[in-house]
């Protein structure tokens, strides 16, 4: 097919649409787990069917693993050799990395006995080292034929000839960078390109002449010209009397042009008499969406319209889910600068254009339906029964479904939704579809939805109605548009009532204050006070309530049966829930669990945890007098609390610890300033949010820094709050986010990343993500390690934790933590905080009256606090308040703990700013006096205020070190 002009409303993905499916019992990339990850389907599957490549021992194809070096000696050697590159031997050890009993020594060293692929140096192969797409086609353009010293693919120039060469021999891959480490299904590509590429020859090699330096040429050389065909054509091209690579060393395997299913230009391989799969052809112009005439005239051009709609005999055709269209009028589909849309073009709608060389025109529509799993996969009959969501919509086929047609129905379960295409009465493909679950915030009839925020179009032909603020799930077709919705039983239609007023005169009306369980808040009107026996305002007070809402706007509440909840007011300070643990004691006892629903009330601010392992330690810090917290939950059946409200106010809960939740991380502190519809301002940031580059809504840009930051809190209109915003920044063993700052190098090996003693261990599936400068991408760990095996990387690694696996790495290099500026501001601070009246040093403003005579300097992490006196030896204690008055710096620039003599202290935060609100967190709160808790008070006990002449301690500050020496010269 041409290449003309293309105007792609979709990605390669959609273009291979058919490839991606499970489409027969001869598609090899169905063998494969992660077959539908497969973007180069039919090179994946016709190198499978060849033996040139395999799985992995997990039965995955692994697309987007990294080549190495080793394998693609297997490749080339199973290309050149087939099924006897098995018996490759080697009796001498060829290089000193390569064991004579690994499994790739025998492929290797054949590749390096014929100058095919040489070793890295100082007797060394680096089997598992990356191979770039540059260092492949080398061995594929040998594997041709092609001489390396002759076509200078050694030397300085070596990758432009090879650049240049691969390009002239039809096996580089479009959109491949080649000075990039290959991907798997890369290299399967570039191999298949290879099977069709032409063999060369050297009528001669020439003289290969030394040079005095050592160095050597090849005079009197031929050029490179192909070789002549011996036997026929593996595609029938009579016309063909050149060898491919294919005719010389898979004799049995052919090609054959025809069309596929669904009538479109298509190839056929065959092995023998085995089918491997059949193949459209690469299309002139794709689309999934309504299209005007005039793109498609843009598509075929000025020639090949004039062409179809004269008198010429060339051929116009028309096929929808593979049925000609009767006498198709040109009209409908090509005009010239027309925008009315095509005929039949639609959101959904798969529409392509094919050109051959004798200007035929074959425009080809495939409509997508979806289907849900009726029963599960039927073992003893090999079949998979479809139901068809009674959707009109849905084409008159068997919903009966054989292995004997299809690979891998086994795979799907029982109420999958899935996608298909048909012919016909005959299914054709199917795949599992997307589902998308969220609540439904608004919607436009016959065109949109707006599930959790994210807006979706909808499929051709598809439209619903939906009940706002339910729970739906969005079965999504393969370009992204919804083509079913159904709704989710309901399962937090719950309210939890605080204060109630009577509005309505003798009719009872009444408003209140509603907390709903995804942690929004609003005064709404309950309809229902009569039925609720509503007399007074206290019995409504801090209870949970069924409800429904009324298009009105009004609220209709349930009563709960008293066994069905549980309660108890909290009137002291002390913990109330602790990360993981699985029981609570109200006025019964209460089991949690990972379902259970925290909603964490804190005056205005509410935030919601699921799960006990995401819920942080809540601690009752400060309680007025008469005062209490109140603690409600909804218990199910077997008493476990689906839903646990705490109701405190402002400053008498602390929420700590680091647990995952939802996080974000803050790639960069530009952002821009937005407005919603209620007038809310907010602000956008690039982030990365619960592992997905995007963007997050803060409610403020105060104190926002680039880094991780866990158990993210919302508030009422669903932005950030940034004033609970902690960034995470440090490495506490036991949390699931962690920080560290980084000067070493990186390494890698068998699933561990490994730098400046720290080893994480990555889980199966993980994403490493960087921030280039504001902006986030993603790389691999051999890649990192490759970058930093010999340099130091300077800079900030964050992980989040699944147990004991990392899941999410983010990498910022040139950032850190605590910085030495940070140390300086917090010189700067101290300094501030002191002033000289009348030759007599005291602290500034609310921080109180003490003496101080101290002199403080700092240099990077390096402190030196110098004193005229003692604190024995004076009544102003002045070098126990400077001591104080600097550590309240520390937390005022940002710290969180202090660990000192191996305990962690953290901060009060209801004291002032000083030193002596830093306590022991093992304890439950501050505590003062001679037993006090306090760093400060630990630092005395050490002695360190005491010496005549020196002392000196080290704070670890949220993981950095921080020296203080204390000078003492009385």
């Amino acid at each position: 097919m041409r290449n003309l002009k293309r105007a792609l409303s979709l990605a390669l993905a959609a273009i291979m649409l058919i490839g991606m499916m499970v489409v027969g019992a001869s598609a090899a990339s169905s063998d494969f787990v992660d077959g539908n990850e497969i973007t180069y389907a039919e090179a994946a599957e016709v190198m499978t069917a060849l033996g040139v490549f395999e799985g992995t021992d997990k039965g995955a194809f692994d697309p987007t693993g990294i080549l190495t070096r080793e394998q693609a000696a297997a490749i080339i050697c199973r290309m050149l050799l087939g099924d006897d590159a098995e018996n490759l031997t080697t009796n001498s050890t060829v290089f000193s990395d390569v064991a004579a009993d690994r499994w790739s020594v025998g492929y290797i060293g054949y590749c390096a006995q014929q100058n095919i692929l040489a070793g890295t140096g100082n007797g060394t192969f680096n089997p598992e080292g990356e191979l770039t797409g540059l260092a492949f086609a080398k061995m594929l353009l040998v594997a041709l034929g092609y001489d390396p010293a002759i076509e200078q693919y050694v030397g300085n120039d070596w990758a432009v000839n090879v650049a240049a060469d691969a390009v002239d021999a039809g096996i580089a891959v479009s959109g491949v960078i080649m000075a990039d480490a290959m991907t798997r299904e890369q290299a399967a590509q570039m191999a298949y390109q290879t099977l069709e590429a032409d063999m060369v020859r050297y009528a001669s090699r020439g003289t290969t002449i030394q040079q005095p330096d050592g160095s050597t040429i090849i005079v009197g050389n031929t050029a490179a010209e192909p070789v002549s065909k011996t036997d026929s054509d593996y595609a029938g091209d009579s016309n063909d009397d050149t060898q491919q690579f294919c005719e010389r060393y898979f004799a049995d395997l052919k090609k054959v042009n025809g069309e596929d299913d669904f009538a479109r230009p298509a190839s056929q391989w065959k092995l023998k008499n085995d089918i491997i799969g059949t193949y459209p052809a690469e299309a002139d112009g794709t689309f999934t969406t309504a299209v005007d005439k005039g793109d498609l005239y843009d598509v075929i051009g000025r020639t090949v319209y004039n062409d179809i709609t004269a008198s010429k005999p060339t051929d116009f055709s028309v096929y929808v889910d593979g049925d000609p269209v009767s006498s198709p009028d040109v009209a409908d589909y090509f005009v010239n600068n027309e925008t009315d849309d095509a005929k039949g073009t639609a959101k959904g709608v798969l529409t392509q254009v094919f050109v051959d060389d004798d200007n035929n025109v074959i425009l080809s529509q495939i409509h997508t339906y979806v289907a849900q799993v009726d029963g599960g996969y039927d073992e003893e009959n090999e079949e998979l029964e479809l139901d068809d969501l009674g959707l009109d919509t849905f084409p008159a086929v068997n919903t009966t479904l054989s292995a004997d047609d299809f690979e891998n129905l086994s795979a799907f379960e029982d109420g999958d939704y899935v996608l298909i295409t048909a012919v016909g009465d005959e299914v054709k493909t199917i795949q599992a579809a997307e589902v998308v679950s969220g609540t439904v915030t608004s919607y436009t009839s016959n065109k949109n939805v707006t599930l959790d925020g994210t807006k979706y179009e909808y499929s051709q032909g598809y439209s619903s109605t939906y009940n706002l603020k339910d729970d739906y799930d969005l079965v999504l077709d393969t370009y992204g548009y919804v083509i079913y919705a159904d709704g989710v039983e309901a399962s937090n239609d719950y309210v939890f009532i605080t204060n109630v007023a009577q509005i309505g005169g003798v009719n009872k009306s009444f408003e209140a204050k509603a907390y709903f369980v995804d942690g929004t808040t609003a005064v709404i009107e309950v309809s229902n006070a009569d039925d609720l026996e509503w007399e007074s305002t206290d019995k409504t007070k801090n209870t949970w309530f069924s409800y429904d809402e009324k298009n009105d706007g009004t609220y209709e509440l349930g009563k709960l049966n008293s066994n069905d909840s549980a309660s108890k007011d909290f009137n002291t300070t002390g913990k109330i829930i602790e990360t993981g643990d699985a029981r609570i004691s109200l006025d019964k006892s209460v089991r949690l669990n990972n379902d259970t629903v925290f909603v964490i009330r804190r005056g205005d601010n509410v935030n919601v945890y699921t799960g006990i392992r995401n819920v942080p330690d809540v601690n009752i810090t400060h309680l007025e007098s008469d005062a209490e917290v109140e603690v409600v939950a909804i218990l199910d059946d077997n008493g476990y609390a689906d839903y646990l409200f705490i109701n405190g106010e402002t400053g008498e809960l602390g929420v700590s610890g680091s647990v995952a939740g939802d996080r974000i991380y803050i790639l960069d502190t530009d952002y821009e300033s937005s407005q919603d519809a209620d007038d809310n301002k907010y602000y956008v940031f690039d982030a990365i949010v619960n592992g997905e580059i995007g963007t997050v809504n803060l409610n403020s840009t105060s104190d926002v820094e680039v880094g991780l930051y866990g158990n993210v809190t919302y508030d009422a209109d669903g932005y950030v709050n940034t004033s609970d915003l902690n960034r995470i920044n440090n490495a506490v063993s036991g949390n699931d986010l962690r920080v560290w700052n980084v000067d070493s190098t990186i390494a890698y090996s068998s699933g561990v990343l490994s730098f400046d003693g720290v080893d994480l261990v990555l889980a199966d599936e993980y994403t490493i993500f960087l921030n280039d400068g504001g902006t986030g991408k993603t790389t691999t760990p051999s890649r990192l390690a490759r970058d930093y095996e010999d340099d130091n990387f300077k800079g900030v690694i964050s992980a989040v934790y699944d147990g004991d696996a990392v899941i999410e790495v983010y990498v910022d290099e040139d950032n850190s933590v605590i910085t030495d500026e940070t140390v300086a501001e917090v010189e700067e601070a101290v300094s501030d905080a002191v002033v000289n009246a009348d030759g007599a040093w005291g602290q500034n403003g609310d921080l109180g009256n003490y003496v101080a005579h101290g002199t403080w300097n700092s240099d990077g992490t390096k402190v030196t606090a110098s004193f005229e006196q003692s604190a024995i030896s004076t009544e102003s204690n002045a070098i126990t308040w400077d001591t104080a008055r600097f550590l309240g710096s520390l937390h005022k620039n940002g710290a969180t703990t202090i660990v000192y003599d191996g305990v962690t202290y953290v901060w009060d935060k209801d004291g002032g700013l000083q030193g002596s609100n830093w306590y022991d967190s093992s304890d439950k709160g501050l505590t003062t006096g001679d037993n006090a808790n306090t760093l400060v008070k630990a630092l005395a006990d050490a002695g360190v205020f005491d010496g005549d002449e020196t002392a000196t301690a080290t704070l670890t500050v949220d993981g950095v070190d921080i020296t203080i020496t204390f000078s003492v010269s009385e």
